[in-house]
C-alpha cells in the first residue's frame, strides 16, 4: 500500500514497512526540479530508506482515496519501517537543479503495538 504525505501528515502502523511519497512541486518554481533529497527524523527508532527522486510522472492515492499525480522530478519516494508510537517529524531536505536548497517537515503518526 502506498501513501502520500497529503497536508504533510501520514499515519503508519508500527509494524508496517511501506513506501511513502512527497510532492515537492509547491516548493519549486516552474523552471526548477528536484536533483536530490535527504531525510531525517525525530524518531530514532524509525527506519527511513533513501529518498528517490521520481523520474517519471507518478500517480498515487492520497489519504482520502483521491488520485494525485506527482510530476516527474518534482517529488520523492522513500520507505519507512518500525518507529515509536506517537507523532514525529520527517524532514525532507531537497537540492534543486538550480543549486538551491529547501526543506519541508512532514508529520508521521505511528500507532499500533510491536509484536
Amino acid at each position: 500500500m502506498a501513501s502520500v504525505f497529503a497536508k504533510n501528515t501520514v499515519c503508519k502502523h508500527i509494524q508496517a514497512n511501506d513506501t511513502y511519497y512527497v510532492d515537492l512541486g509547491p516548493l519549486l518554481s516552474s523552471t526548477e526540479t528536484v536533483s536530490s533529497a535527504t531525510l531525517a527524523t525525530t524518531d530514532s527508532a524509525l527506519t527511513l530508506g533513501s529518498a528517490t527522486v521520481l523520474a517519471s510522472d507518478t500517480t498515487v492515492t492520497d489519504f482520502e482515496g483521491n488520485s494525485l499525480t506527482i510530476e516527474a522530478n518534482t517529488g520523492i519516494s522513500f520507505t519507512a519501517a518500525a518507529g515509536t508510537v506517537g507523532c514525529w517529524i520527517v524532514t525532507v531536505v531537497l537540492t534543486k537543479n538550480t543549486g538551491g536548497i529547501d526543506a519541508v517537515d512532514c508529520k508521521i503518526k505511528i500507532d499500533g503495538e510491536a509484536a
